[in-house]
């Protein structure tokens, strides 16, 4: 399920820059929008101009039902973490909410294959490199071991914990 939903997530940017591009060619410029407004500021730059549309428009339709296909998906993840025991437990941890917690249910499997919570962390990936050669002992960048989906939504989680409001 987690899957399907990144896969959505991906072909809906993957329709959004063909579209800016688009634009942008005949002088046009989306500038930054919020996600709700994208479809009417793109009918707002075509209206008027019939090729145009002809080449939006399809896309644009497109682009909608991935939108409703991705809420859909989003609706059963949260079920499927408000069921599950383990889910319920880690979002209980501020910032671990209804995507991360089955991401992290499902990347760890079992837990009490770890024995203990820092046994968890080299297994995704989260540690530093070592380069250790007689009195050399380098610490590199993060070895990004394991599950690529539960880091980047663990790194995500802090990121947006961590940052100052704006």
């Amino acid at each position: 399920m987690l899957s399907a939903r990144k896969v959505i997530q991906q072909n809906m940017t993957a329709l959004e820059m063909p579209l800016r591009g688009l634009l942008r060619n005949f002088g046009l410029k989306v500038s930054t929008i919020s996600r709700g407004k994208f479809e009417h500021r793109i009918r707002e730059l075509t209206d008027g101009n019939a090729m145009l549309q002809v080449a939006t428009v399809p896309m644009l339709r497109a682009k909608s039902f991935q939108r409703q296909e991705l809420a859909g998906r989003e609706r059963l993840v949260r079920q499927m973490a408000h069921m599950d025991p383990i889910c319920l437990r880690l979002k209980a941890i501020p910032g671990i909410g209804a995507v991360v917690a089955p991401t992290y249910r499902s990347a760890t499997g079992n837990p009490a294959r770890f024995t203990s919570s820092k046994a968890v962390r080299p297994w995704i990936g989260l540690t530093s490199s070592r380069s250790q050669s007689g009195e050399r002992d380098v610490s590199g960048e993060l070895t990004k071991a394991g599950d690529v989906n539960l880091r980047r939504a663990l790194t995500a989680t802090a990121m947006l914990n961590r940052a100052r409001s704006s």
